[in-house]
């Protein structure tokens, strides 16, 4: 993601909360890519659900944002993980 589209995203994150709030995050990764989405976001997982084949899991994590740039730093620090994609 390049900065205008954060700044866009900053935008319509600041359009639909009121900061502090619970951020639902979900991503999906490769199985074995799971322990290092955890430990590059610094979140612990809620719900793991894995898909038919078991090549990838959904990962679900919450989090008490205080802001847009908060949840951000989130995406961009998910991003570094290999095969991850952002719902």
């Amino acid at each position: 993601m390049v900065n205008e589209d954060y700044d866009s995203f900053k935008r319509r994150l600041d359009e639909a909360h009121e900061w502090p709030c619970s951020y639902l995050f979900k991503f999906i990764v490769p199985r074995e890519q799971v322990v290092t989405l955890e430990h590059q976001t610094g979140l612990q997982h809620e719900r793991l659900t894995p898909s038919k084949k078991g090549t990838y899991v959904s990962v679900t994590f919450h989090m008490a944002a205080t802001s847009s740039d908060e949840v951000i730093e989130i995406y961009k620090k998910a991003s570094k993980v290999k095969g991850v994609m952002a719902l």
